[in-house]
């Protein structure tokens, strides 16, 4: 597994505007969750950066009206091109199967359920070059069940996933690392 970097613990002020944003459509944390997504990062190296972030549920979309996850990756590469590095934001993953939601489930539950559940978009696939730093972005990750889904995807088609990052993360993934 590439290094796991979040921001923040999942809980307190980091959990509340997470939901707030996801759950509750406050878009308006956007900039705030993009910042902690771009430290994390920063912190993975020196670019140039292509972040993958994690594709939303079908149903996510709908019941949203948006990828929440997608406008925070955006806003963390518009503010590492702010900074100096090369960043952009490439859909190279997409959900074949949906295993359903997450919340309650064990980590047993959660790794069944994101079996197989990505496929990479060859398309996508094109638009990557030679010598970028591939970082699998998500809003939170608990026991690394999707990430890791995420990578073993990727490489899988002969990508080099050089990081994990994330806004926050669990203790339940402190204790799994």
């Amino acid at each position: 597994m590439p290094p796991i970097i979040v921001a923040s613990t999942y809980d307190g002020a980091a959990q509340r505007a997470i939901i707030a944003h996801k759950e509750h459509g406050v878009l308006g944390l956007t900039p705030v969750l993009g910042s902690m997504l771009a430290v994390s990062i920063a912190v993975l190296g020196e670019g140039p950066f292509v972040i993958v972030a994690i594709p939303p549920h079908a149903d996510a979309i709908r019941r949203r009206g948006i990828d929440t996850l997608g406008a925070i990756a955006d806003r963390a590469a518009g503010e590492l091109r702010a900074a100096g590095w090369s960043a952009q934001v490439i859909p190279v993953l997409r959900r074949q199967a949906d295993g359903g939601r997450h919340v309650g489930r064990s980590a047993h539950e959660r790794r069944s359920a994101v079996h197989a559940a990505f496929a990479v978009d060859e398309r996508m696939l094109r638009r990557i070059t030679q010598g970028v730093a591939l970082i699998v972005v998500d809003d939170v990750v608990t026991t690394g069940a999707t990430v890791w889904e995420a990578v073993h995807t990727l490489r899988a088609s002969g990508l080099v996933v050089e990081g994990i990052a994330a806004v926050a993360g669990t203790e339940r993934l402190n204790r799994a690392s």
